[in-house]
């Protein structure tokens, strides 16, 4: 029953899997052992559960809620952190409200939503083991002060091996710190005895947090909280800090000891989580909108379409139709914009030169830069190649150049471009855990503008978040920056200090494989030979339009707008039809369900599944479902011909 039940290497965090869904729990042990977790066990029950975490203490467990037996997740974490305390993070589908609630009295150290991504499953994981860990080591330290008049000399050691100590004189003068709080401050001791404390002042919390901090250690009272300082550097760092006031005989505080510890990177991961809520939140909003949307392009470009054909050697509504058209594409595109910046837009990748696209890039720059910008480009001779999607990689350039431009705006200004390998160290992959231990090309946008402090950098990569005046801009630019770069695998980073400019840092994974080959250009429309079509969508004026489209390309069309009554018609008629085109989401039957119903008929049928918004569908539930091809809405006459082409040739 524990077919993955194995002793843990040292050093490698060990995880209980609890899931009753064989592949589920199959495939969360590859992703484990892939992040560097070691897999330990695996129970299907809440039962076994219990009994595996007190056989095995794990690091932690991975619970599903929703188990078979008398006791499910929510009760077997209970039983678990009663005895043992162990971490316990949450798998779950969308669920009822009450199940959440008594989930939620567990204290559970995250929730993964399936179905959920490496990176979701990366960071949930570290968080947990990163708070899990915290918890303990203050335990400790709250132990440490409790006994600091008996083993004060130990006390000391063991503090300032982890932990950040300061002391101040109730004038708040700074009267001892240790190794590690110089470390982290950036300041020598000499440099911070006999200074006031608010050297380290940050300027991040208001007047009226540090007057509730000191009323409470005037009387004698144990401060604890999270606080950002400031470095020698001018960086911020976060820490979670413990302030004890010591008492002198007449009950007064004399001394206040500082134990701090440095909380910056768990801050990073949970700002990084935060964003990844919110664009999960946008993405589904993203999804709604451009379902909708696209079906109503749907009708305007396909009508369009056909009086395009309608009225060929007729210029000035060949004009007229050629302006729709044009108007109806800038509209697909900002729904394409949408679903890039909430990461539902797949990108077209291939092996590129990143060098080439900077050089076209900056060519169209320079036409329009004012004369007081200069451009610098600083390339590497021999840059690695990346797998993306070129005209995606444009577009982040120029976004990331105006950007540059309106922040040097009336003044003159030098936007830097530089293009290098890099792989990243240790201490890099620390810092940033969304990179991996492999080679990069590093592309560097810097501009000598206004800056940006710490608020504005938390919140750049916000959708429809902008500092710019009413009319300037939309808050998109970064977003779909964003977007891109993390749907081509790659991570962005901004470094800015207020009054001396911005850089962005975008990391591309080299790609060295050979280039996939081009596709090929598409030419007049290609007819069919009178093969029959069976066309459904919920939407009248789509297949209306459709129809019309198939019968000018000749192909004999059967048009249905109810899937169930289209399910009955190919059941009774099904060597009837030679390709099916479905919508995805229909009342009644969704188009995945149609075209199973009609795939358990007629395995070798094709069949095009469309949408105006495609979401992830997984490739084994396509396949089973007989899906050969999968078009987004609106379609285009000549895309409709290319489709069909392809689709009946690869059937034949």
């Amino acid at each position: 029953m524990n077919s993955f039940l194995t002793p843990a290497p040292a050093g490698r965090p060990r995880i209980l899997v609890v899931e009753d869904e064989a592949i589920i729990a199959a495939d969360l042990r590859q992703q484990l052992l892939k992040l560097g977790y070691e897999p330990v066990g695996h129970a299907v029950s809440g039962e076994q559960a219990v009994q595996l975490a007190r056989e095995l203490k794990p690091d932690l467990v991975l619970m599903d809620i929703q188990l078979a037996g008398e006791m499910d997740g929510v009760a077997a974490s209970r039983a678990i952190q009663e005895t043992l305390a162990l971490p316990v993070i949450f798998l779950t589908a969308f669920g009822e409200d009450q199940t959440f609630e008594r989930a939620k009295l567990t204290d559970p150290f995250g929730y993964i939503l399936k179905p959920f991504s490496e990176g979701k499953l990366r960071t949930t994981l570290a968080m947990a083991l990163y708070k899990y860990g915290v918890e303990l080591r203050l335990k400790q330290q709250a132990q440490a002060l409790q006994e600091i008049n008996q083993e004060l000399a130990n006390q000391k050691f063991a503090l300032d091996q982890h932990a950040l100590v300061s002391a101040t004189d109730i004038k708040g003068k700074i009267t001892y710190c240790n190794e590690r709080f110089c470390q982290v401050s950036g300041y020598s001791p000499p440099e911070l005895l006999g200074q006031d404390h608010r050297l380290l002042n940050s300027g991040t919390h208001p007047q009226e947090f540090f007057a509730e901090l000191w009323q409470a250690l005037a009387c004698g009272q144990v401060w604890r909280g999270e606080i950002c300082n400031r470095a020698k550097s001018g960086a911020f760092y976060w820490v979670n800090s413990t302030i004890v006031p010591l008492l002198g005989l007449d009950g007064k505080p004399h001394t206040y000891i500082s134990i701090r510890e440095d909380i910056t990177e768990r801050r990073l991961l949970e700002s990084r989580l935060r964003q990844a809520q919110k664009m999960e939140a946008i993405g589904r909003l993203a999804g709604g909108i451009a379902h909708d949307f696209n079906n109503i392009l749907a009708v305007i470009i396909g009508y369009s379409d056909l009086l395009k054909q309608d009225t060929a050697g007729n210029a000035a509504a060949q004009e007229d139709i050629a302006q729709i058209l044009g108007a109806s594409t800038r509209a697909k595109e900002i729904v394409q914009q949408i679903l890039t910046f909430s990461r539902q837009h797949e990108p077209k990748r291939q092996v590129i030169q990143l060098d080439a696209v900077l050089i076209d890039a900056m060519k169209f720059l320079r036409a329009s830069l004012p004369a007081q910008i200069k451009i610098e480009m600083n390339l590497a001779a021999h840059p690695p190649t990346v797998l993306a999607d070129a005209t995606q990689i444009y577009q982040v350039i120029l976004n990331l150049a105006a950007n540059a431009l309106h922040a040097m705006e009336g003044q003159p200004g030098t936007l830097t471009i530089e293009l290098e390998p890099f792989r990243p160290d240790a201490a890099f992959l620390r810092a940033h855990p969304d990179l991996f231990d492999a080679n990069y090309a590093r592309l560097n946008i810097t501009d000598t503008g206004h800056g940006m402090d710490a608020q504005v950098i938390e919140r750049i990569f916000e959708p429809f978040f902008t500092t710019k005046p009413v009319g300037k801009g939309t808050g998109l630019g970064l977003a779909v920056v964003d977007g891109i770069v993390r749907s081509q695998s790659g991570v962005i980073t901004v470094e800015s200090v207020v009054g001396q400019g911005t850089t962005f840092r975008l990391y591309f994974p080299a790609h060295t494989a050979d280039s996939p080959a081009p596709e090929t250009v598409k030419g007049n429309l290609a007819p069919g030979h009178g093969e029959r079509v069976l066309l459904v969508d919920d939407e009248p004026a789509i297949t209306a339009s459709l129809q019309r489209m198939l019968v000018g390309l000749n192909y004999q069309v059967t048009v249905s707008n109810q899937p169930r009554a289209a399910a009955d018609l190919f059941s009774q008629q099904p060597e009837q039809f030679d390709v099916l085109i479905t919508d995805l989401t229909m009342p009644e039957l969704s188009g995945l369900e149609l075209a199973g119903k009609i795939h358990s008929l007629r395995p070798e049928l094709p069949i095009i599944l469309a949408s105006g918004f495609v979401p992830d569908l997984q490739s084994e539930e396509l396949q089973a479902a007989g899906i050969v091809e999968i078009v987004g809405k609106p379609i285009m006459m000549d895309n409709l011909a290319e489709l069909l082409r392809r689709t009946l040739k690869n059937s034949v």
